[in-house]
Formats: structure tokens, C-alpha cells, sequence
């Protein structure tokens, strides 16, 4: 099997909130990504187990 494409794509945000000194806050924000991964088998045909073999 060979990686044909990878892509990364922009996920779902978590924001908190950090407290900070004299009652101020600064968000906390963290970050997900969705990676997108495409596989190719390059063999030949006779490599491939039919169902009656094991």
C-alpha cells in the first residue's frame, strides 16, 4: 500500500477561559485538526486472496 494524498484540515475549536491577575480572563483556545489519508494498493491481481482461499 502506498499514501497517495494526505490533507490537513481545520477541526473543532475548544475555547476556555484562563483567569488571570486583577479579574481579568484570556481565552484558552484549543485547536483540532481532521487529517484526510488515501491509500492505494498497487500489486497484482494474483496477489489478492479470493474467498474460497485461505
Amino acid at each position: 500500500m502506498v499514501i497517495t494524498h494526505v490533507a490537513a484540515h481545520r477541526g473543532q475549536v475548544a475555547t476556555n477561559m484562563r483567569p488571570r491577575a486583577r479579574g481579568r480572563a484570556t481565552p484558552s483556545n484549543h485547536y483540532q485538526v481532521n487529517l484526510e489519508i488515501f491509500l492505494e494498493y498497487f500489486g497484482d491481481e494474483d496477489d489478492e486472496m479470493g474467498e474460497d482461499e485461505f
